[in-house]
């Protein structure tokens, strides 16, 4: 995707920006990073059958599997904003209605005694070269020859054993879990938003009385991957926050932003187009709100500088203090810009920390409704 054509994408989204889209796209996050919660506990739990269907279940665009770091350790593959490509007319509770409804899933779970489904196999490569001749020299030191003469014993069974059994996956249990934790991550996040508030804005809020946050259950554990999620809430916020700022700004600034949310591609290799003093693009968004809807994917698997998987945290810091690092030029003036950023991000955030957790109850209650009716429904027609 070339530049021009990113900005277009972009200004056809800050024009469909309303408050509800804006949460739409907090809630749609904070299915995603339930699933790879979720695919966390599993995986954590040598669960691994289980955790691979859930992070592949509808196709995510990039993997939501984790890394073994060790026994008792792992983190996420991928750090970023957009691991589903959403359509435009898709409710973030879809993904829950989809796998309440599901069938069950049978498979066969076969694993090698002594590792769990998934791991890497004793013949796998994977050790540091010189690994098992070093090993094997070390152990040298310490030959024991009773354990010798059993090595040597040809009457000792040393064959691979290996365990098999059925599994089936419930997507209604799943979705379930699902939900309980998107509860309590809806809970944390009415926290954390509050953090991303300018210190002004802050002692507004503390002013007026609405730093209080109708948040119960507080007391109870952190989620794991919490620290992760506090990092994307503040990409996300300044995300969306940059986007409905580019149709507030003039076009000379709309267009300066713009290539600071899609910065240039490797195989993009033109040079930046002159801006200068009552230049105006010769592009509008208006005539292309159809081609947009078409694209809605290129612009979420886009590389754009905030959205993009990014092990780093302060991704959301380092976009602002770039922007407030360039110079004033070419009637932009970046300060204002990135202060026009968080003017606007003071109001998303304030809005989501005080509904996200009573939106996220709304759709869980809207879902099990559902569930029940088609329940109902199916139990009449039988």
């Amino acid at each position: 995707m070339t530049r021009e054509l990113a900005f277009l994408v972009i200004l056809g989204a800050a024009a469909a920006l309303t408050p509800s889209d804006n949460r739409a796209g907090l809630l749609h996050l904070l299915t995603q990073r339930s699933v790879q919660t979720n695919v966390y506990y599993l995986t954590n739990f040598h669960d691994e059958p289980k955790a691979k269907w859930l992070a592949r279940y509808r196709e995510p665009v990039v993997s939501l599997e984790m890394d073994r770091i060790s026994d008792r350790s792992v983190q996420p593959r991928y750090h970023g904003l957009d691991a589903y490509c959403q359509e435009d007319d898709e409710a973030p509770i879809d993904y829950l209605r989809d796998m309440m409804t599901a069938e069950p899933v049978e498979y066969k779970v076969r694993y090698l005694v002594g590792t769990p489904e998934g791991a890497p196999r004793p013949d796998a490569a994977g050790a540091p070269e010189g690994f098992a001749e070093t090993t094997s020299a070390a152990m040298g030191m310490w030959s024991n020859p009773a354990a010798q003469s059993r090595r040597n014993n040809p009457f000792l069974e040393r064959s691979k054993k290996y365990i098999e059994y059925d599994e089936t996956i419930v997507p209604a249990k799943v979705a379930q879990s699902l939900m309980r934790t998107r509860e309590q991550l809806a809970r944390e996040w009415a926290w954390d938003l509050r953090s991303l508030l300018s210190p002004n804005a802050a002692l507004e809020s503390a002013i007026d009385g609405t730093s209080k946050i109708n948040a119960p259950g507080m007391d109870e554990d952190c989620s794991p991957l919490r620290s992760g999620n506090q990092d994307l809430c503040a990409r996300l916020a300044t995300r969306s926050a940059a986007i409905q700022a580019l149709s507030e700004l003039s076009q000379p600034e709309a267009r300066y932003l713009s290539r600071k949310l899609a910065p240039k591609t490797e195989d993009d290799d033109r040079p930046p187009l002159p801006v200068t003093k009552g230049d105006q693009p010769d592009y509008l968004p208006d005539p292309i709100h159809a081609e947009l809807k078409e694209r809605i994917c290129d612009l979420q698997t886009y590389a754009d500088a905030l959205g993009d998987h990014s092990s780093s945290p302060g991704a959301a810091d380092r976009f602002l203090d770039d922007i407030r690092g360039d110079s004033v030029g070419n009637d932009v003036d970046p300060a204002a810009v990135a202060s026009k950023i968080i003017t606007i991000r003071d109001t998303l955030v304030r809005d989501w920390s005080e509904a996200v957790v009573g939106c996220v109850a709304d759709e869980h209650a809207l879902v099990c409704r559902e569930a029940l009716e088609a329940q109902l429904a199916q139990a009449e027609d039988n």
